[in-house]
């Protein structure tokens, strides 16, 4: 059976958060963010994710430094770091726009 992206892109948000809560307990974690329900367990079996700005959140929770994160992944210090905590919503709507470059999102391959 051909695992489709959408399977993989699962299979890869939920070992990332796996990854994320180490040794702790899925409900350590949960109350660690700040949840009264076991939500990390609902992430890891993939019944539902957090949006990036949460998972970004999570990543800071846990000893994550996103903004050395982002400077080694761009080669530089992101500009939009001096505009934004990196763990907010509009990090990642800036995180977005940079990755997508000038391409327009309804540009198609011919």
């Amino acid at each position: 059976m051909t695992k489709t992206l959408d399977d993989r892109s699962k299979l890869v948000s939920r070992q990332l958060i796996r990854s994320l809560r180490g040794r702790r307990s899925q409900a350590a974690l949960s109350r660690r963010l700040g949840y009264r329900t076991n939500v990390v367990q609902r992430w890891e079996a993939g019944r539902c994710f957090p949006t990036a700005a949460r998972f970004f959140q999570m990543c800071e929770r846990v000893g994550v430094d996103l903004e050395a994160s982002f400077t080694q992944f761009h080669g530089r210090r992101p500009e939009w770091l001096d505009l934004h905590a990196p763990d907010g919503p509009q990090a990642v709507i800036a995180l977005l726009q940079g990755l997508r470059g000038r391409t327009p999102l309804d540009a198609r391959e011919n």
